[in-house]
């Protein structure tokens, strides 16, 4: 059992966004991750050398949010992973893997935790 169901503590959960080239999409993507219920979220995003406008828009979202966002060359997608996954916080109980191209209900994130 994870520490912070011991101490009764909302689980964190890690949602890990790994971006390119989703101008169109990459707003309303990081949104929905904002909108949450669940509050316990630590959001990390890596702009993999977007060619777009999307390292702009996340950089402006991770301004007033206040996520962890690295924008870099491009790497490609297993690299990428493996940053995020060095950069969850140790204290993390859950890890989410995000598309920048998808969207989250608003209670997913609680309903999964509930569940779990």
């Amino acid at each position: 059992m994870n520490s912070s169901v011991l101490l009764n503590k909302k689980p964190l959960v890690s949602v890990l966004l790994p971006s390119y080239n989703h101008e169109g999409y990459i707003r309303e993507a990081i949104d929905s991750i904002i909108q949450q219920t669940y509050s316990n979220i630590e959001l990390i995003v890596i702009d993999d050398g977007s060619s777009d406008k999307s390292k702009d828009i996340i950089y402006e979202l991770s301004r007033v949010h206040g996520f962890k966002f690295i924008s870099r060359a491009n790497q490609g997608l297993i690299h990428t992973l493996e940053q995020l996954l060095r950069l969850v916080s140790p204290n993390s109980d859950y890890i989410s893997l995000f598309s920048s191209d998808d969207l989250y209900h608003e209670r997913k994130i609680e309903v999964l935790v509930d569940t779990l």
